[in-house]
């Protein structure tokens, strides 16, 4: 019996990588996105093995329609889910609203975690995998990314949580930290509007914006990276907890580590100014 993935944020990036990769690895994807219409690149998708479903995964509907789905359809059979859809909300705290505030937890979050409780009893029945995809800004702070890094720094705990939680019950449970990598993530990423009164974020946001598209022009990875890690976890006996994926993820956690935290901050305090602060 072929092994079922169920895969969200589907439509571009990882998730349509990651959905090929397993595809051609032999696996019965169930892969998902918010928005079916308006996800070109998925839709084309032809195969046998794959299903594709609408699934916000902060609307609990959307949620109970594909718990039943696998219930139903599939007996309850699932192998794997792979936590992968999110997006960025970058600026300054001061000027988000409460709104994108908490949409921004929702879906990076909350998100997460209630889709990972939903699945857990056929995970446990299968003895299955949980993936969940994080990011470099899990481990380290950024300026005008506070909440987008509070998602992600909540994202490790509860995957370091659920890593040792359910061994007993022998699902296993990994996290994936990328650094930058060439994806619509960064190019999709929503920044919020400036307020008239908050115009002393002005410089830094502008700098930002500059740093932004200098990385994505950069291209340092590619979604077709984390899909072959991905493959390479699931082939593994035993998966480890975390996977750093890409040369600058490995690297600054590497001397955020080893240095001393207050040369660290030094450090980054240094390198943020020269980001933020020189003249535009």
């Amino acid at each position: 019996m072929k092994k079922t993935v169920l895969i969200t944020g589907c439509s571009s990036g990882f998730g349509l990588s990651i959905t090929k990769a397993l595809l051609q690895d032999g696996w019965r994807v169930i892969a998902t996105a918010r928005n079916i219409d308006s996800s070109v690149e998925l839709t084309k998708l032809t195969h046998s093995e794959l299903m594709i479903l609408p699934l916000d995964v902060t609307n609990e509907l959307d949620r109970l329609s594909i718990q039943e789905y696998i219930a139903n359809e599939l007996n309850g059979n699932l192998d794997c889910l792979i936590n992968n859809a999110g997006y960025g909300l970058f600026g300054p705290l001061e000027e988000l609203t409460e709104e994108q505030i908490r949409h921004q937890l929702e879906v990076n979050l909350f998100g997460v975690i209630f889709l990972t409780k939903m699945c857990l009893p056929f995970l446990r029945k299968t003895k299955g995998r949980i993936i969940n995809i994080s990011s470099l800004l899990g481990y380290l702070a950024f300026p005008l990314q506070s909440l987008y890094v509070a998602s992600k720094f909540a994202l490790e705990g509860f995957t370091e949580s659920l890593y040792y939680e359910l061994t007993p019950h022998e699902v296993q449970v990994t996290l994936i930290q990328p650094g930058v990598h060439s994806t619509n993530f960064g190019i999709n990423a929503i920044l919020s509007p400036l307020k008239n009164d908050l115009s002393k974020y002005q410089l830094q946001k502008n700098n930002f914006v500059k740093f932004r598209e200098t990385l994505i022009a950069k291209k340092k990875g590619s979604s077709e990276k984390i899909a072959s890690c991905v493959v390479k976890l699931l082939n593994m006996p035993h998966m480890p907890l975390r996977t750093k994926l890409g040369y600058d993820a490995n690297i600054l956690h590497l001397v955020k580590r080893c240095m001393p935290s207050f040369l660290f901050n030094k450090l980054m305090h240094h390198f943020f100014k020269r980001i933020f602060l020189v003249s535009p």
